[in-house]
């Protein structure tokens, strides 16, 4: 059975600030933040256990079938793990991330896409982003986000790179890094697969892991 999201932001639960201190688009803001948030890295880290899975299944064949079983979770478009099913790339977190996704590229877009459209409870104009309890996020990174998007990026950013942090993607990856048996193994066995007939292994490896920054 999968596991559920032990991270959740427990300081965006609503009633962490009480509604008659802040405004009522604020109010209703938070609320959606903390539905959205939690609902995407749970679908994140479904959709990468599934494929981390699948490769544990591999490794139960025999020794002489392993490589060809993981070479079928890495064909394009097609395989369990692959580019084109799991995700168009590794840039599904981090600024602008929200608003070059395509939906169609994969299964964690298709999440983004998602959580994008649930944060649309989120009035722009009459919203106080300062206002808002960021809990683990720390201050909010985007304090007047032009749009929906931008939004999503602010609480979905990608720590290693320059001025952003941690968000809701890492929730995911950090839930699988504590939960997973062998997670690393899987990981490095994903990346080390050779085959000149899949996708570069080495891109579906960096979909899973994600990057140092969220550990």
């Amino acid at each position: 059975m999968k596991t559920k999201l032990v991270f959740i932001l427990t300081s965006l639960i609503i009633g962490s600030i009480a509604q008659a201190q802040i405004s009522k688009e604020t109010y209703t803001c938070q609320k959606a933040i903390a539905k959205a948030v939690q609902k995407f890295a749970d679908k994140v880290a479904d959709r990468i256990e599934s494929c981390l899975i699948a490769v544990q299944k591999c490794n139960q064949k025999d020794p002489g079938d392993v490589d060809t079983c993981v070479g079928g979770l890495l064909v394009a478009g097609k395989g369990r793990c692959a580019v084109g099913k799991l995700s168009g790339d590794s840039n599904y977190f981090g600024k602008g991330s929200a608003a070059a996704n395509d939906p169609s590229q994969g299964l964690i877009n298709r999440e983004l896409d998602k959580f994008v459209k649930g944060l649309g409870k989120c009035d722009l104009n009459n919203t106080n982003f300062g206002d808002l309890n960021m809990g683990n996020f720390g201050a909010f990174s985007n304090p007047v986000p032009a749009n929906h998007f931008e939004l999503a990026d602010a609480l979905n950013g990608d720590p290693d790179a320059p001025g952003e942090t941690a968000g809701a993607a890492c929730l995911a990856h950090n839930r699988l890094r504590k939960t997973f048996p062998n997670f690393n193994n899987i990981v490095n066995q994903i990346g080390s697969h050779d085959s000149s007939t899949e996708f570069p292994e080495v891109l579906v490896n960096n979909i899973v892991f994600s990057g140092i920054g969220c550990q």
